[in-house]
């Protein structure tokens, strides 16, 4: 399946909303205004609240990079349309349902006009209209995964130099968080990259590597954790380019 992402109308900048209509699942996208407000990272907040059908009653504190992954992000080959950050996502399998309406944002954190990202990125995800409602929707985990364009050399932080591969692992991953953790507020949860991410896989755990290791196109994948750290699925996908 191939994504369009839309930069949001009327932000200069590589901010993008993917939006998964609930009970829909078409998995088409959508442009939307700017979010009015922001959170704090999120990313290291342990979720609490009763068991629901989001997912497991206590989320495991990280998912394992242990499948492969196809899903990638590319920024537009159109120079006007790039020059806003947008691209394409082309994914296959995941999940096509969430609980409502989910929108996610990522654009540079230091400089939200640049189109592209030089040091540290900025991730934002929340559930449309969920403060609306009258009581706390049930947990539903989602950890975020980032991952550059190539396969890294885990003794060097870099891409192998003698052949450099595409990155088919599921790359460095966000603690998951229960997206209606700050419901009431309607606030994004906001995580950072390279900051609140690792990779974990055969009970190593590997620190994410910073964004000029690898230049190119980044592919960020929203993935629904269900139970264990292997019993997960991907529910959205956006990028940014890094330079």
């Amino acid at each position: 399946m191939t994504v369009a992402v839309a930069a949001v109308l009327g932000v200069v900048g590589a901010v993008v909303f993917r939006m998964l209509p609930g009970g829909g699942g078409d998995g088409s996208a959508g442009a939307s205004g700017p979010p009015a407000q922001s959170g704090k990272p999120s990313g290291r907040t342990s979720p609490s609240g009763p068991a629901g059908s989001g997912g497991a009653a206590q989320p495991p504190g990280y998912i394992e990079n242990n499948r492969v992954s196809r899903d990638y992000w590319t920024l537009s080959k159109d120079p006007v349309t790039a020059s806003h950050g947008i691209g394409e996502c082309h994914t296959i399998g995941g999940e096509g349902n969430t609980p409502a309406e989910f929108l996610t944002a990522v654009e540079n954190s230091a400089r939200q006009d640049l189109p592209y990202v030089t040091k540290k990125a900025k991730i934002l995800m929340r559930m449309k209209y969920a403060e609306l409602k009258n009581t706390r929707p049930d947990p539903y985990y989602i950890s975020v995964g980032v991952k550059p364009p190539h396969e890294i050399d885990p003794e060097t932080g870099r891409p192998f130099v003698d052949l450099k591969m595409e990155n088919k692992t599921i790359g460095y991953t966000s603690k998951p968080v229960d997206i209606y953790s700050k419901w009431k507020s309607g606030e994004f949860i906001e995580l950072t990259y390279p900051d609140d991410f690792t990779s974990h896989f055969g009970g190593k755990t590997d620190e994410a590597i910073p964004v000029a290791n690898d230049p190119g196109d980044w592919t960020v994948v929203f993935y629904h954790v269900k139970g264990g750290p292997t019993d997960y699925a991907s529910i959205a996908c956006s990028g940014f380019r890094v330079k």
